[in-house]
């Protein structure tokens, strides 16, 4: 049975990032027959927009009918982050914010137990813009798992579908 570990997701990510310069959204997923990647190429803006299309990746993807059952899925982005400082408020979006740091994001979900997992890494640019490094946020690299609401959408298209084939 494939399955993906989040060290494998990070080396991916981290290798496509210094070799291109940007992450293209993508969806890495696991199935009980074969792993696959789901570049979110064209990803909308309007967020009503975003969860319709991820909804449909999903629903393409169990359609393809190529990796068995859902195991697990692992979205991976770019994000601008801000962090609070003690006497300086927050408010407002972090892209921003003249002090957001710039990050890559890594969302994980067990979709047999449900366990969910975050990791985040700071992206450090020189004056032309391609990525130096590529350190633990904050200093550490596993958050606080917080749900990501396209990740589960992405599950839930998925889900629609298979749930038909079953019938």
């Amino acid at each position: 049975m494939p399955s993906m570990t989040i060290e494998d997701i990070k080396q991916r990510a981290l290798e496509g990032l210094l070799r291109f310069g940007s992450h293209t959204p993508t969806i890495y997923v696991s199935g009980t027959k074969a792993d696959a990647t789901i570049l979110l190429n064209d990803l909308p803006e309007d967020h009503h927009e975003k969860r319709k299309y991820v909804f449909l990746k999903g629903a393409e993807t169990a359609k393809a009918n190529a990796i068995g059952t859902l195991q697990e899925a692992c979205l991976v982005s770019e994000a601008w982050v801000s962090v609070g400082k003690p006497g300086h408020k927050l408010g407002g979006e972090p892209r921003k914010d003249p002090h957001k740091t710039e990050a890559l994001v890594v969302y994980k979900i067990d979709v047999v137990s449900k366990h969910q997992r975050m990791f985040m890494f700071s992206l450090k640019r020189d004056r032309a813009g391609v990525v130096r490094e590529i350190l633990p946020f904050s200093g550490e690299e596993e958050m606080q798992a917080v749900s990501n609401p396209f990740l589960l959408t992405f599950i839930a298209g998925y889900a629609k579908i298979a749930s038909l084939g079953k019938s």
